[in-house]
């Protein structure tokens, strides 16, 4: 906009030129003709001539900038004088521009999106190794050994946090190859039996 300003001011500084050489051009061709003019009738006809010329050229110049048709560009100068300038300098854009920009916020949309998607494969891969590398430990020998003192007794109790809930667990009865059986007493005191995947367990210490 403020390259069309710029050559706005720089054609009318011509054309005013333009006026007064114009003018000056034309009276000495009248007196030396002798022809009888009136020198503010001149000048009243070149500053219409510059009006409307002006309005058409400033209006042609903005659309060739911004890519439009240059010649109704023109014509609608010429017929709405400096209102259709100054209307297309505030509201035309470079022709094509509205669709580059929508193509890009499309393609920034997708960008986005793109790395939004790969941010939460990382994340949800992330979690995945390090659940499997909190749970590696939690295998059948590991149980196996666990679940025996050295004299070959069993061994217990246990305190075993596992899917969100704490138990106490008297011994481990058997160990199967992806959870563990295990002895526990309810609130009534008497031996209950679970089994209990290795994959739900948070921690398993001894009491």
């Amino acid at each position: 906009m403020h390259d069309d300003i710029m050559r706005a001011k720089y054609f009318l500084q011509d054309l005013s030129y333009w006026c007064k050489d114009t003018t000056a051009l034309l009276s000495r061709r009248f007196v030396k003709a002798e022809i009888e003019a009136d020198p503010l009738l001149i000048i009243v006809i070149a500053l219409v001539v510059v009006f409307f010329l002006g309005s058409a050229f400033w209006a042609l110049s903005i659309a060739s900038s911004r890519r439009h048709n240059p010649q109704i560009a023109f014509l609608l100068g010429l017929a709405l004088p400096w209102v259709f300038p100054l209307l297309i300098l505030f509201t035309m854009d470079v022709k094509g521009e509205r669709a580059r920009r929508r193509q890009e916020a499309r393609e920034q949309k997708e960008r986005d999106e793109a790395a939004a998607l790969r941010a939460e494969e990382e994340r949800r891969a992330a979690e995945e190794a390090l659940a499997k590398d909190f749970h590696a430990k939690w295998t059948q020998s590991y149980f196996e050994k666990l679940a025996r003192k050295a004299d070959g007794s069993p061994a217990g109790p246990f305190a075993v946090g596992f899917a969100g809930q704490t138990l106490r667990v008297e011994q481990i009865v058997e160990v199967q190859p992806t959870l563990v059986l295990v002895e526990f007493k309810d609130a009534h005191g008497e031996i209950q039996r679970m089994r209990i995947p290795f994959a739900k367990i948070d921690h398993w210490e001894n009491c």
